[in-house]
């Protein structure tokens, strides 16, 4: 069992133009395990979004969807780091358990799981000579660019998933307990609840706190 699965800061939230290529959008070498227990190899191309995969062998691409496999694992090149997603039941708004898929960050008794998005956003551009007024800006000050973040959730040991928001507070209080121990790791480690590595390590301290 992995014990600590940190996401390099390549993953964490980043700003890029339209011509850059997310991870989501690349394929990557690695294996898939299938809902009956059978491996297969290849490289691979997710959709969180849509909960399925692509797995190309020998030329010939097979599609999945979450509910068909247990668990995929993917070698990210750039950053040189293996990253594992796993198949759990999730309840959704109206009230039904659907298959998803969760990226593992850390595992532990208490473990943080994600998922990636890409979200659309408006910054003002960085080329000081639009803020200067000596460039035409077709796009009025402004231009799109595309943001990598990430929805994080914890598990405990029961299985039980809970949706994290990104207010300290909120952070504090999805754990099931030890709260004023937290408020302190928070504050003595400047830890901020919109870094995935900041949260992954408030878990890992919050794990150490069970074992003692």
């Amino acid at each position: 069992m992995i014990a600590y699965v940190f996401l390099l800061s390549a993953l964490s939230a980043q700003a890029q133009n339209f011509g850059f290529q997310f991870p989501s959008e690349m394929w990557h070498r690695g294996e898939v395990v299938l809902a009956d227990g059978n491996t297969i190899q290849g490289t691979i191309m997710y959709d969180i979004l849509g909960d399925v995969i692509q797995v190309n062998r020998d030329d010939k691409v097979q599609t999945f969807a979450a509910n068909q496999i247990q668990q995929f694992k993917i070698l990210q090149e750039d950053i040189g780091r293996f990253r594992s997603f796993y198949t759990i039941p999730y309840l959704n708004k109206n009230g039904y358990r659907r298959p998803k898929f969760f990226e593992l960050i850390f595992e532990g008794e208490t473990s943080l799981l994600a998922r990636e998005m890409i979200l659309i956003t408006t910054r003002p551009p960085r080329d000081p000579y639009f803020s200067r007024g000596l460039r035409y800006n077709p796009y009025g000050g402004s231009r799109s660019v595309r943001v990598l973040d990430h929805d994080l959730f914890l598990m405990n040991s029961k299985g039980k998933i809970t949706s994290l928001n990104k207010k300290r507070k909120d952070v504090i209080y999805s754990f099931d307990d030890k709260y004023a121990d937290l408020k302190k790791i928070i504050k003595s480690n400047r830890l901020k609840m919109n870094n995935i590595d900041d949260v992954a390590t408030l878990v890992a301290e919050y794990n150490k706190l069970g074992e003692q």
